[in-house]
């Protein structure tokens, strides 16, 4: 009885004190955010109340974007191809790699659960997600910066459309999981484990983030990785599941940035997906 109150105690605290640390870590975030937007470059961004994403085209955008990614895939563009081509070779070629990459980090560098890596693995959670957007959403609010509020809008839609699309995949491919199927990583079951979810979010939100504030890049595509590479250490995931996450999530956050006006300018070029067009939306003031 002693024991189970002792175990009870030390799940309470460690619950706390990884609240305590998700939280500071937001608020440092939260810190570096502010100072990038009262840089000189972000001052000039003009007037941000007409960018206001509003919740109408916020919704409109959930059909939008993947309309205009079923337009990206048809069309016959060479660059895009090439893309296409290496993005698909880099994750083919991954296959191979899959157990020896395991055998690395559990035999090398696995040294059990750590805090860090717990850390790493609740930041691509919807449970610590949610609640994060909505306070930091209302304080944007509340201190009238469109342009952050933007940014929110973009990650947290670019959050949602690939984690529909993560979910999609993981019940087509039903791939086992590493620490299910040790020696072959490419069983098929119940594991769920192609391709890597908090993969696909971390990079998913971040690069809206870095798209939004360059001077953030670095942090913010570091952040994604070793939320990458935590999934592979906690053996959740192979190495071809994080890297086609990885890939992704950045993609859809790429995509999901051409509906966002988020620089000041007197003309505004959008995506244009209708039944009876797909191109480009182009309006200024003269």
């Amino acid at each position: 009885m002693i024991l189970l109150k002792g175990i009870k105690r030390v799940r309470v605290k460690n619950r706390f004190y990884f609240g305590l640390l998700f939280l500071l870590f937001f608020l440092c975030w939260l810190f570096l955010i502010n100072l990038v937007t009262r840089s000189p470059a972000a001052a000039q961004q003009g007037s941000q109340e007409e960018f206001r994403i509003s919740g109408e085209q916020f919704l409109k955008n959930f059909y939008m974007i993947p309309a205009g990614a079923l337009e990206e895939i048809s069309r016959d563009d060479e660059i895009f191809l090439q893309q296409t081509f290496l993005a698909g070779g880099l994750i083919f070629t991954s296959l191979a790699f899959d157990l020896k990459i395991r055998e690395y980090f559990q035999g090398e560098i696995y040294r059990g659960s750590i805090p860090l890596s717990r850390f790493l693995y609740n930041i691509g959670t919807f449970e610590y997600a949610v609640p994060v957007f909505a306070a930091l959403y209302a304080s944007t609010r509340l201190v009238e910066d469109t342009y952050l509020e933007n940014t929110l809008l973009y990650s947290a839609q670019s959050l949602i459309l690939t984690s529909v699309f993560t979910e999609i995949v993981k019940n087509i491919v039903r791939r086992e999981r590493p620490r299910n199927s040790p020696e072959d990583p490419l069983v098929r079951g119940e594991g769920g484990s192609f391709f890597s979810g908090h993969a696909s979010a971390a990079w998913a939100v971040l690069t809206s983030v870095a798209v939004s504030y360059p001077k953030l890049k670095i942090p913010a595509y570091s952040l994604a990785g070793a939320v990458s590479l935590a999934r592979i250490y906690e053996d959740a995931h192979w190495f071809s599941d994080v890297l086609a996450g990885s890939l992704a999530g950045y993609a859809i956050a790429r995509l999901t940035g051409l509906f966002y006006p988020l620089e000041s300018s007197n003309i505004t070029i959008k995506p244009l997906v209708e039944t009876s067009a797909v191109g480009l939306s182009i309006a200024g003031e003269f």
